[in-house]
């Protein structure tokens, strides 16, 4: 008994056979149990295959997912003078308690150190996940002292997405869109001042 070919088996489930030729492949499945089978395979993967093409993700978790992706973007900081702070601590590689991995995560903090200043940041996912608050501190590790008036600009690529200047407590915090590729630079002589003493005080 000769069975039918891949091709015209996946033809048949698509129905993309003319009626005689229908008719006659129907009559052979009558008494081909291989084929049966084969027929109903296919039209097992085809089913599953529109239900798939039907389904789509809550756009506000499109949203979240991209915003996510986007904690892990902010990376670097750097100062006006060209160098860069060190990340000591990151909160993405720390394992949350159980019960709440399931939720994900919708923030991050993350802390740098330089030579003459510590920068404390915090992400934080909106409802609607288009937007990522950010909030730092930024400290003189000589006595912990905040350091306000420091200018703290959030770079993606070339574009400035958001600029602040530290308050009293060395605080700032500014919001903005996702993107795949970010940086702080932060620019004040109070800390090119610090780093000076530093580094004249430990010769």
């Amino acid at each position: 008994m000769q069975h039918l070919a891949l091709g015209k088996t996946v033809d048949f489930v698509r129905g993309f056979i003319g009626t005689d030729e229908r008719k006659s492949i129907e009559g052979h499945l009558a008494t081909c149990a291989k084929c049966r089978t084969a027929i109903d395979l296919f039209a097992r993967v085809a089913r599953t295959a529109l239900d798939e093409s039907e389904y789509a993700p809550p756009e506000s978790d499109v949203h979240c997912a991209k915003a996510l992706f986007s904690l892990q973007q902010l990376s670097s900081i750097e100062f006006a003078s060209g160098s860069k702070a060190r990340l000591i601590f990151d909160s993405f590689t720390q394992p949350e308690p159980a019960g709440i991995r399931r939720a994900g995560r919708t923030s991050r903090q993350t802390v740098f150190d330089a030579e003459s200043v510590s920068i404390d940041l915090r992400q934080q996912i909106q409802p609607n996940g288009s937007l990522i608050r950010l909030t730092g501190q930024v400290l003189s590790k000589v006595g912990e002292s905040p350091l306000s008036g420091v200018r703290v600009s959030l770079l993606g690529g070339r574009e400035v997405l958001g600029e602040r200047a530290t308050n009293a407590f060395g605080e700032f915090e500014m919001m903005y869109t996702p993107h795949p590729s970010l940086r702080l630079v932060l620019t004040s002589d109070e800390i090119a001042a610090s780093a000076s003493s530093g580094r004249q005080s430990g010769k």
